[in-house]
């Protein structure tokens, strides 16, 4: 009687099946984190632009102001001068 070596892999289906479930668990772990991280930038992304366009309307509005009351002073000196 002759006795055979059997491959790991074969001589167990289900703990090759459980390293394949453990290692397949692991890596879709890690694209999730990658996914999460690159949403985590892209919304981060997206609060600085609206920052960014915000502190430009308040530039806008100060400009404004700064030209109506311009406006105004030269209007009551031209009205004081008379």
């Amino acid at each position: 009687m002759t006795t055979t070596v059997v491959p790991y892999e074969k001589q167990d289906p289900d703990k090759k099946h459980f390293k394949w479930l453990r290692f397949s668990k692991e890596k879709d772990r890690g694209l999730e984190k990658m996914r999460l991280e690159n949403e985590k930038m892209k919304l981060e992304n997206e609060r600085l632009e609206l920052e960014l366009k915000l502190k430009e309307i308040e530039m806008e509005s100060i400009d404004h102001l700064e030209v109506l009351v311009g406006t105004y002073i030269l209007t009551t000196s031209a009205l004081q001068a008379r």
